[in-house]
């Protein structure tokens, strides 16, 4: 019997999380890669989402490097937007839905977030917060 640990790194089908997931709805496009509640998603429907997001972001003109801030609560339709924006080039910013007020204006202007995509139910977090001269859109889902 051998003490000795195997150090081999298994090959991965591809470079980025965005391709993982492409590849996987390549091989098993029906299977579910994530459940929240009652809702899913398979790896087809993902990868389809997540493709849609980062088109949407980049006729927007977000690009390699940008920053996308994410203030949102937890759902199922977090995933193809944080992986959407990781398709696009650009790098998720996400925030805790309980941030307000300075804590918020902080986080969102030290990201250098150049957009923010924020749930509906939290958009009154906004309500006086100063400008953001490196922000140019938002977003606002439900």
């Amino acid at each position: 019997m051998s003490d000795a640990v195997s150090t081999a790194v298994p090959e991965l089908p591809a470079r980025s999380v965005p391709e993982l997931i492409a590849a996987r709805a390549a091989e098993r496009g029906d299977a579910v890669v994530a459940t929240f509640g009652d809702a899913a998603y398979t790896y087809r429907e993902l990868d389809r989402l997540t493709g849609n997001v980062a088109a949407w972001l980049q006729r927007r003109g977000v690009g390699r490097g940008d920053r996308v801030a994410l203030l949102m609560v937890n759902s199922l339709e977090y995933l193809p937007l944080f992986f959407g924006i990781a398709r696009a080039g650009a790098v998720a910013v996400p925030i805790n839905a309980a941030t307000v007020g300075e804590g918020l204006h902080y986080n969102l202007d030290h990201s250098g977030a150049v957009g923010v995509i924020v749930d509906a139910d939290l958009l009154d977090r906004f309500d006086g917060l100063a400008a953001l001269p490196q922000r140019r859109w938002r977003a606002v889902l439900g």
